[in-house]
């Protein structure tokens, strides 16, 4: 495969064949095994158990074995100039052994390649601009942990400018969907129609000793078509925790979706702003804090969403580890589904984006790519919380430790909550554990990392997800409900 791609990349750079070109991989492998079950938070679905493997709300074993493999490729001309490219097998979630839809079964004749980046770095001459061009991940600025709004791979373009040593300013162009509307269905437009989505954003790091501060901004253009996959009848900026767009009150999900789709404006839009930083100054104690809003106009209200998120850490450095406390408090949903939802949107809603450093079931947090994880909801939107944890401790040479206890509250109202009683096979299962103010979950976990060797470690995990629901109970029954997982991951990193 290296000389298969090596050839490839060489006859790529031909015409620069005269210069010296510098080719350095980097890459993660993964291996695992993993135990646990996503308890009762849903009894059934579709008349099957929910164990929460992959979040398939079909059901899924309670016991799994899985690997991941990723690799990148820089392809170095200069120090001004260099290609970067990253594979991933497979192409997005972790490769369970003996299933053949991701190619892991006896044979493993399945095809399951992923180009992940595919970008140029390169700097203008002559100057302090630096600009990255085409697939590259981009994620919006965090200092509690990473962004819940953006934190994935996208088309586009980055451009920094390295103002000083304590300013510089960082714009952005993605195009994240563009031509995947099939026009399909009764009265809809045609294929390919209105169904761009563009992003810009500025952010701007502001850096003295002890103090880092990033003000930023995005917005833009949303086609009124673009949705695709997953998305199709639903807003793109509705994640799949309520996708309620286009219910009328217990007849089937995409009844009244067309009628409703051209309602919309062409074109809405869609603004976000955000006010993030960290104090080391007064160390050993760091204070870090996160203010997001996000915003989206279509045209018709009910399919507006505005929403903010605010999360406070502070950690104490010592000798032993670092113990912290945090929290967070995002806006909820009222009572009222005719004047759109009051949860923040995020960016890219599904699978590994919105990862957190508070939570390892609840939200997806949990490293290493753990099977059982994000089992409450993608993202900690809808919910406040608030936890304590001990981080990076060590009870033996090469073991690190970071032990949390949290617990987790909704911010939504029940009335609003209780009108999406009627719930079809269009609406993942995880629309059930919204959280509305009277209810509550904690959770209880433990991640360890042992070094074997310098390219060698060994990651577990063990949680417990305790949930309490009262007014708005699975399936309108009222049950005990918890989760926990145990998992073994081995990761080779050169």
């Amino acid at each position: 495969m290296k000389k298969i791609v090596f050839t490839v990349l060489c006859l790529l750079l031909w015409p620069l064949a005269v210069q010296a070109v510098d080719f350095k991989i980097r890459g993660a492998w993964d291996f695992g095994i993993d135990l646990g079950q996503g308890g009762d938070l849903v009894t059934r679905y579709n008349g099957q158990h929910r164990t929460g493997m992959f979040g398939d709300a079909a059901g899924g074993d309670n016991f799994n074995a899985f690997q991941r493999f990723r690799t990148w490729l820089f392809v170095r001309v200069s120090e001004n100039l260099q290609g970067v490219l990253m594979f991933k097998i497979p192409e997005r979630d972790p490769m369970p052994w003996g299933y053949a839809g991701k190619g892991g079964a006896l044979g493993a004749d399945g095809t399951h390649l992923q180009v992940s980046s595919a970008a140029i770095d390169w700097q203008v001459p002559q100057s302090k601009l630096r600009l990255r061009m085409g697939l590259q991940y981009i994620t919006f600025p965090a200092f509690t942990g990473q962004n819940v709004q953006l934190a994935n791979t996208a088309m586009g373009i980055t451009a920094n400018y390295h103002v000083n040593e304590h300013f510089s300013i960082t714009g952005m162009w993605m195009r994240p969907f563009n031509d995947n509307w099939t026009g399909a269905g009764s009265g809809a437009d045609s294929a390919s129609y209105l169904d761009n989505v563009d992003i810009f954003g500025i952010f701007l790091p502001v850096t003295f000793d002890g103090v880092k501060v990033t003000t930023w901004a995005a917005g833009g253009m949303v086609g009124r078509n673009s949705r695709t996959g997953s998305y199709l009848y639903t807003n793109m900026f509705w994640d799949k925790d309520l996708s309620n767009v286009g219910y009328n009150r217990g007849r089937p999900f995409n009844q009244n979706w067309h009628r409703d789709l051209h309602r919309l404006d062409p074109y809405g839009s869609v603004f976000m702003a955000g006010f993030t930083g960290e104090i080391t100054s007064i160390e050993p104690l760091r204070v870090a804090w996160d203010l997001e809003y996000a915003g989206t106009r279509t045209g018709y209200e009910k399919y507006d969403r505005k929403g903010y998120v605010a999360a406070l850490l502070g950690e104490y450095r010592t000798d032993w580890g670092i113990p912290g406390i945090f929290g967070w408090y995002t806006s909820g949903e009222d009572d009222d589904i005719s004047n759109g939802s009051e949860r923040m949107f995020v960016m890219a809603p599904l699978n590994y984006s919105g990862r957190n450093d508070f939570s390892a079931l609840a939200f997806y947090g949990a490293q290493n790519q753990s099977v059982r994880q994000g089992i409450l909801a993608n993202t900690y939107v809808g919910t406040w919380g608030i936890g304590a944890r001990i981080k990076d401790f060590s009870l033996f040479d090469d073991l690190t430790q970071t032990l949390r206890f949290l617990y987790i509250n909704g911010t939504n109202q029940k009335e609003s909550l209780g009108k999406y009683d009627c719930l079809t096979t269009s609406v993942p299962a995880n629309a059930d554990y919204l959280l509305t103010i009277n209810e509550n979950a904690f959770e209880l976990s433990l991640s360890s990392k042992y070094k074997i060797y310098d390219n060698l470690k060994l990651y577990s995990e063990v949680g417990y997800l305790g949930l309490h629901r009262q007014d708005y109970a699975t399936r309108g029954r009222q049950e005990k409900c918890d989760a926990w997982n145990v998992s073994l991951a081995l990761t080779y990193e050169f």
